[in-house]
């Protein structure tokens, strides 16, 4: 039995395994980051989006905070395994290169944005011009009554939103998007099978390349 080759084997098995579990890890903290992130920004979805198709609202939040936490930092994480590596093979030199050009071809989710809505805010009314003339009966009338009605808006808006809250709280729905959002870190993000291939599985398959090559360089 050759006892070097056997030592190793089980060196690389155990830098295999750390890799794995620090990727991991990372992962899981972006995905508890994100989510708890996510929570904040429920409120901006509508009852339709909500009840019909709340995977659409939940994939793009998702997508995108999970995409500001690892980005950098997980192929950071993935080039600093391979000069661990390297180290265990010092014969083997371009398994930090081989692991950065890997890390660069990561298929990450496309974030697709949402069509931006541009709110129309009153606008303010021009001062009146600068005259002694005083503001007649009439004229404060419809001061007045502009005034009440901005105030009306408003609380027909707050109310609106209220309501709607409400509702949704009442019937389940916010939790439809939390659950939405869960499996998008599951399945988008996490899976160890999933089509498409999910970055924690394309993250195993970079190291495992790498344990095979540095286990046939013994």
């Amino acid at each position: 039995m050759n006892l070097d080759l056997l030592a190793h084997h089980h060196a690389v098995a155990e830098w295999r395994d750390r890799a794995i579990l620090e990727a991991a890890r990372m992962l899981n903290q972006a995905g508890t980051t994100c989510l708890a992130a996510f929570d904040g920004e429920i409120s901006e979805a509508s009852i339709v989006e909500s009840a019909w198709d709340p995977a659409s609202f939940a994939n793009l939040r998702i997508d995108r905070a999970m995409l500001a936490c690892l980005r950098v930092d997980l192929p950071a994480l993935l080039t600093r395994a391979a000069q661990e590596l390297a180290r265990i093979v010092p014969a083997q030199t371009d398994f930090v290169e081989g692991a950065r050009e890997a890390a660069d071809k990561l298929a990450w989710p496309e974030v697709q944005e949402e069509a931006g809505t541009t709110e129309s805010l009153p606008e303010e009314e021009s001062p009146a011009a600068a005259s002694t003339s005083r503001v007649s009966r009439i004229g404060r009338l419809a001061q007045t009554l502009s005034t009440a009605r901005f105030i009306a808006a408003d609380t027909v808006v707050h109310l609106s939103g209220t309501a709607s809250r409400s509702f949704k709280d009442r019937s389940g729905l916010d939790d439809r998007l939390r659950s939405a959002a869960r499996r998008r870190i599951t399945e988008g993000w996490m899976a160890l099978i999933s089509e498409p291939q999910s970055i924690m599985a394309q993250v195993i398959e970079i190291i495992d390349d790498r344990a095979n090559l540095a286990r046939s360089a013994a």
